[in-house]
């Protein structure tokens, strides 16, 4: 049976889902965290009762596997939640701001009116002799700024169309894979819907308020040869709106102006590396074809020196996972010497798998030791560098230069590694601050452990 979703996009990004192939080490292994659980909830049952239920069921397995479950616990997201989390609070920033401009126009707008309404008064004053009643005086005024307000909103519509194609042509190629819900980005009915309902209460309300002032006027005044145009009362009004428009716009001022303090700080902070003139790519190997690990030793190597031949390359490494590349992988280790923590206080750290060269070609400074070599393989001694908050943290009074961690695992599984250089932090999130790091070497294609793979491409 074949299934073909085209508008279907979750995870993010996926083209291809295959079964999950559970190994019988994998099987075994309760120390993996890495899958997420997707589920339907029943008819009534709301998201605090599955949080709730979840809750139960993670300090049961906290009490019966102390050793791989505690300090462990599950979260309950609704998917659309979960899935726009990271971009909500910078969709209500900016919804806050289109609220305050749209505040400041609609008080701008109910200003002219009134300043328009002001040098009407012969004009009402001369109706109102005539006959015409207050109210039908209001329901002309009203009328016509109900028609200023939907042509308004007619204008308005048509530059978000506008908009939006120009924000969807600024997403190149294939990246909008990776934004949530960006081929449903446009212009829909109920937009439309609130945009019409939006503009005719503008119009009504601050077109009311003009109204409701000038169409009572002091006829022998509004009528008299170089009389007043205006009364005190509109022009308090008046005064009112020109304050409100100014209070709404310093707020928005300094609100756009933290907003640029912020990015500009992002912008001003250290990496921990030199991105200036670094190109990158993701690379998978088919597994049909390489299977062996010897084989993908084999292509990286090659693959690498390849790449140094190029002309203009001075350098070329790889990583499994690039720093601000928005993936991550962490793990607990042990510390040699050291007591073994309690369980759910295990030391946790972030690990890259690197070829020799990445530290040059990131342009990351090794603070002591030295960088991994070509003989820092498979085979040989196990080495390893860490960042430097990591040596800070577990050796605050000591050179951390040949001491020894390991992963926690089985010892033939996962072996005790020297390390051998402390690197200054990286970040992985420019907003974030440095985390402890391990970087093993490696120079073959997967380093195997616990029954799990990491494949160092980058």
């Amino acid at each position: 049976m074949e299934f073909c979703l085209e508008d279907f996009n979750y995870p993010k990004g996926s083209e291809v889902y295959a079964p999950i192939a559970l190994t019988p080490e994998l099987i075994k292994s309760r120390g993996s965290h890495s899958y997420y659980v997707i589920g339907r909830l029943k008819s009534g049952v709301s998201v605090s009762a599955a949080q709730a239920e979840m809750d139960t069921i993670t300090a049961r397995l906290a009490a019966q596997y102390p050793q791989t479950n505690v300090g462990w616990g599950a979260n309950v997201y609704p998917i659309v939640a979960d899935t726009v989390r990271m971009y909500s609070m910078a969709l209500w920033v900016m919804m806050g701001a289109v609220g305050f401009v749209l505040l400041i126009a609609c008080a701008n707008v109910a200003n002219l009116m009134l300043a328009r309404a002001s040098g009407r008064q012969k004009e009402i004053a001369l109706r109102a002799a005539l006959g015409a009643s207050r109210w039908r005086i209001v329901r002309q005024l009203l009328v016509e700024s109900l028609i200023i307000a939907l042509v308004g909103g007619i204008l308005g519509v048509l530059v978000a169309f506008w908009g939006v194609d120009l924000l969807k042509a600024s997403n190149p190629g294939e990246a909008a894979k990776y934004a949530p819900g960006w081929k449903n980005l446009g212009i829909n009915i109920p937009v439309l819907a609130f945009t019409l309902g939006l503009s005719l209460l503008s119009g009504l309300l601050f077109g009311l308020a003009p109204a409701w002032q000038v169409s009572k006027p002091d006829l022998n005044d509004a009528l008299k040869e170089g009389g007043r145009n205006s009364a005190s009362g509109s022009r308090r009004l008046r005064s009112l709106l020109v304050i409100s428009e100014v209070a709404l716009s310093l707020v928005l001022l300094i609100g756009a102006g933290l907003l640029f303090r912020s990015f500009l700080a992002l912008l001003k902070t250290d990496p921990g590396f030199n991105a200036e003139g670094v190109l990158t790519m993701n690379l998978n190997l088919p597994f049909a074809k390489y299977k062996e690990e010897n084989q993908r030793a084999a292509f990286y190597g090659d693959l690498v020196q390849r790449v140094k031949s190029l002309p203009g390359v001075q350098s070329a490494a790889l990583v499994n996972y690039l720093p601000l590349g928005g993936a991550n992988s962490s793990d607990s280790f042990l510390v040699e010497g050291q007591p073994e923590p309690a369980p759910g206080q295990e030391n946790n750290g972030r690990y890259r798998v690197c070829t020799p060269d990445y530290f040059q070609t990131m342009g990351i400074s090794i603070l002591k030791g030295r960088p991994f070599n070509d003989q820092d393989k498979a085979g040989v001694k196990p080495v390893v560098i860490v960042n430097e908050t990591l040596a800070r943290r577990y050796w605050p009074n000591d050179d951390a230069i040949g001491k020894r961690i390991r992963f926690e695992g089985p010892l033939d599984k996962a072996p005790w590694m020297e390390i051998v250089g402390v690197t200054r932090d990286v970040k992985h999130e420019l907003n974030s601050a440095g985390d402890a790091g391990v970087l093993p070497a490696t120079r073959a294609g997967l380093v195997e452990r616990d029954g799990f793979g990491r494949s160092d491409h980058g």
